[in-house]
């Protein structure tokens, strides 16, 4: 009897570390990235700061863009309909597309053309019917005549939180070790 009660306080000592070293871990050394979550309706902005491209009319320029969500929360509409809305640029443009992009983690390229000179903006965007987790926004731009005035470049997502996304390894030893101990206690019981 002694030695099976050795046996499983040595068992229980050893799931407890488990536990302890995959919680430490989760805490600790978990890969953290930024993402704004965006709720069915919601809208986030943008700012965008290229600059003005001389000449003393507005010329039609073509503003391409492209969402990230997440992996964790990936675009999960069969049928979902994107918002969008340019501000500051001298003429608003706003538009909604639809799309199909069941488990995709990117939504682009949009491409919207506008009739101005000045490259400094805003972006307004979102989905109406589901919630996503944006990672990125990058955006480029070209004039009627298809020459890249501005490489494709990363925006800043704002209000970003800390969505911390836990490797599944360190969920499985964490899981195993919690699930021992409850079963030991059962025993117990």
């Amino acid at each position: 009897m002694e030695n099976r009660s050795r046996f499983v306080w040595r068992r229980l000592r050893v799931m407890l570390a488990l536990t302890v070293c995959a919680a430490l871990y989760l805490a600790v050394a978990m890969p953290v990235a930024k993402a704004l979550v965006i709720g069915p309706g919601q809208t986030a902005t943008v700012d965008f700061a290229f600059g003005s491209v001389s000449g003393a009319t507005p010329q039609p320029m073509s503003f391409i863009f492209e969402i990230t969500t997440s992996g964790a929360d990936p675009f999960d509409d069969f049928s979902g309909t994107f918002v969008y809305e340019f501000l500051d640029l001298g003429t608003a443009a706003s538009g909604s597309v639809s799309y199909n992009a069941l488990g995709e983690t990117t939504l682009g390229l949009l491409q919207v053309d506008i009739a101005t000179t000045d490259l400094t903006g805003s972006l307004r965007f979102g989905t109406l019917g589901e919630s996503i987790d944006v990672i990125g926004v990058t955006m480029s731009v070209t004039d009627g005549a298809a020459n890249l005035l501005v490489g494709t470049t990363s925006l800043i997502v704002p209000e970003a939180v800390d969505a911390q996304l836990p490797e599944p390894g360190a969920l499985a030893a964490l899981g195993f070790g919690l699930i021992g101990f409850a079963a030991f206690r059962r025993r117990r019981a």
